[in-house]
């Protein structure tokens, strides 16, 4: 995804009639209208963005809107969202660069066998760089990577694979640069390697490379960031556990490294060494992976999943493994999905929170500690606005700015001032000037409005960037930098 430039994004909603609607009827019903407005009209770089479409005489049928960057004449797929009963979406978007940004909305819909489109007025919305910005962080197994709001790449912890990406394979306590380069756009951390995409849309890894999870054509490590291939079309990236998934900038979804479960979704069991597409589906928008398990978001809001199902991960009712995508439930308004090692979470249009799989530890956040097959609901609150997942522990943002967590909570991760677990979401401290979070295996990194980095948990490779190896039970201010 090329973010050099000015973008713009656009908001397509896709909308198929019910069968049997004449189309002399749709024609001559009063023509669709759409409106968008952002909550702010300023932001900075890294900060979650909220937006909402308004469609007014809006055609019957099946809903759904797709978020898209444009850059140049280049348009690239971000999000998905889906319209309400009365006719209206919310979806969230971040900035990755300063400047301003136009927006607008399309909503397309069916007239007959032809489409027609009402397309929104511009909104403007300027977006500055925060002090020690950080577009991108990601929490690995040990390791932590992030991305600076300059475009550089920075990383600390655990490198016995090289997963830092430094040229050795050296432990660091504070954050160290990666190489000169400056123009990392997006990243994902895996339990012993990393991933990252480039402004100019390439793909490339570093660290372990047992399964071929790093994309490069073998299963040798590499100490140093090594480009997957050639393509310059990649939009999304994530990697752990022994595998990586990727989308490109046609909605394609591509597998690559570990596929004992079939975790890789192509209908076996073999390791692949370098990205293998997926299907031929072009409308994939979010891909999350945890240990052994795949989930991916449609752009029609419905949500896919395949691997490992040992816990009910997958959440389909069962415990059976997949090797090809499978659909959760008939539901099309899921909006955002992520995994820990064996349980799944997941967001609802309408802001409510899902989750299912392995609950040892509460990790659910359900009140108990018993594992779920199918997706069950968290509290009955609408306001949750992101989600991750770590080895047994979970984290969430809602829309005020708070940060909430549960689960295992041995090591500090949790971020409450104790070490006990818990079973219900908790919220950490009192802020709410929260804006982004990364769960590792057992370590927390979070991001505030202000741009400053957090983090917590488990330390004992320096993971969490502190100068020391001295774990923490509430969120600490990251603040030492290495050449």
């Amino acid at each position: 995804m090329k973010l050099r430039v000015v973008g713009c994004l656009v908001v397509i909603a896709c909308v198929a009639l019910a069968a049997g609607v004449l189309a002399a009827a749709a024609l001559g019903a009063a023509k669709p209208s759409l409106s968008l407005e952002a909550a702010t009209r300023t932001a900075t770089v890294g900060e979650v963005l909220h937006l909402t479409g308004t469609v007014r005489h809006a055609q019957p049928g099946s809903t759904s809107v797709l978020i898209y960057e444009r850059v140049g004449s280049k348009v690239t797929r971000l999000a998905a969202a889906r319209l309400t009963a009365k006719h209206s979406c919310r979806a969230t978007v971040t900035p990755k660069t300063q400047g301003p940004w136009l927006l607008f909305a399309v909503y397309a819909y069916k007239v007959g066998t032809a489409t027609a489109k009402a397309r929104s007025d511009m909104l403007a919305l300027t977006v500055s760089r925060a002090p020690c910005g950080w577009p991108a962080i990601a929490a690995g197994g040990y390791h932590s990577v992030v991305l600076k709001s300059d475009g550089s790449l920075w990383a600390w912890g655990c490198n016995e694979r090289g997963q830092l990406g430094r040229g050795d394979l050296t432990n660091r306590k504070v954050p160290a640069r990666v190489g000169v380069a400056a123009d990392w756009a997006a990243l994902a951390d895996g339990h012993a390697e990393s991933l990252a995409l480039k402004t100019d849309g390439s793909l490339w890894a570093w660290g372990a490379d047992t399964h071929g999870q790093l994309g490069v054509g073998d299963t040798i490590d590499r100490n140093v960031p090594t480009q997957a291939g050639t393509a310059s079309d990649w939009a999304v990236v994530a990697g752990g556990h022994g595998r990586s998934l990727g989308l490109k900038t046609d909605g394609s979804l591509w597998a690559w490294g570990q596929n004992d479960s079939g975790q890789l979704g192509l209908g076996d069991y073999t390791d692949r060494t370098a990205p293998t597409r997926v299907g031929v589906a072009t409308d994939w928008v979010a891909v999350a992976r945890g240990a052994d398990q795949s989930l991916g978001l449609k752009s029609d809001g419905s949500l896919w999943a395949w691997g490992n199902n040992q816990y009910g991960q997958l959440g389909l009712g069962d415990y059976t493994n997949r090797d090809t995508p499978t659909q959760v439930g008939a539901a099309r308004n899921w909006a955002a999905v992520a995994c820990g090692h064996g349980h799944t979470l997941a967001l609802k249009t309408d802001g409510s929170l899902w989750a299912w799989g392995w609950n040892n530890c509460g990790q659910l956040g359900l009140g108990d500690a018993a594992n779920r097959s199918s997706p069950t609901r968290v509290g009955t609150e609408h306001d949750w606005v992101a989600i991750v997942g770590g080895h047994a522990h979970s984290l969430a943002l809602k829309r005020d700015g708070s940060l909430w967590a549960w689960g295992y909570n041995v090591d500090g991760q949790l971020g409450l001032g104790e070490t006990f677990d818990g079973n219900v979401p908790a919220r950490v401290g009192t802020g709410n000037d929260w804006v982004a979070v990364s769960a590792g295996g057992y370590h927390t990194l979070a991001v505030k409005k202000d741009g400053s980095l957090w983090a917590w948990g488990w330390n004992r490779y320096g993971q969490l960037g502190l100068g020391d190896t001295d774990d923490r039970d509430v969120p600490t201010r990251v603040t030492g930098w290495a050449p």
